[in-house]
């Protein structure tokens, strides 16, 4: 019973850490980042498109103070037509990759451009919000 408990625990734990590529990636990136009632950065969290998640700080879903921008990884999806001579022909539909805003509350109504443009998190890709006091880990909270 051991020995099975053991192999089966080994298998999560490569599961865990086996390369990014032999996962199914995701269509979108989210950056969450909370801050307090100062506009302080205090926790940020992150699913990157290559399915690596990062946390670190005070991450809290009922902190009404944060901002949640999605970035699109790229677009692995297609459109395809009935082809005659062909069968089906599948072409991407584009690159995918604009930054969108889901969600954005300031306790000092602080405009979202000017919050964007102070930390730099909203631009195409994922920022990491350095040198507010805390370490991100491994994994999505």
């Amino acid at each position: 019973m051991k020995l099975i408990s053991a192999t089966i625990a080994t298998a999560v734990i490569i599961s865990l850490f086996t390369s990014s590529s032999a996962h199914s990636a995701r269509f979108n990136a989210l950056n969450t980042i909370y801050f307090d009632a100062n506009n302080n950065i205090i926790g940020q969290q992150i699913a990157f498109c290559e399915n690596v998640d990062l946390h670190g700080g005070n991450i809290d879903a009922s902190n009404p103070y944060h901002i949640t921008i999605m970035t699109g990884c790229g677009d692995p999806k297609s459109l395809c037509q009935p082809d005659f001579d062909n069968g089906w022909v599948c072409k991407p539909m584009g690159n995918n990759i604009g930054v969108k805003i889901n969600y954005y509350q300031s306790a000092t109504n602080l405009p979202v451009k000017t919050f964007c443009s102070a930390v730099y998190a909203c631009d195409v890709g994922i920022d990491i919000a350095y040198g507010w006091g805390f370490e991100l880990k491994a994994g999505y909270q």
